[in-house]
């Protein structure tokens, strides 16, 4: 994720990791705030369609976001 964003020259773009973000099951997840919009990507190229979309270009990548539900 950081190389995806240093690679779109987005210098105004915070990045950090987290161990858990409490939805294990599903996989790696990404999650972009303000608007606290959870995505799963599971590919490379999905992080970087992330990226280029929703943090270049303020597009959210519908096919990649998750509804959370709680229990």
């Amino acid at each position: 994720m950081g190389e995806a964003i240093e690679g779109q020259g987005l210098n105004d773009v915070g990045f950090a990791t987290a161990g858990r973000l409490g939805s294990c099951t599903s996989g790696p997840l990404l999650v972009v705030y303000s608007g606290a919009v959870w995505y799963r990507a599971s590919t490379p190229e999905d992080v970087d369609e992330i990226v280029n979309s929703h943090l270049k270009q303020g597009k959210r990548v519908d096919r990649f976001v998750m509804v959370l539900k709680r229990s």
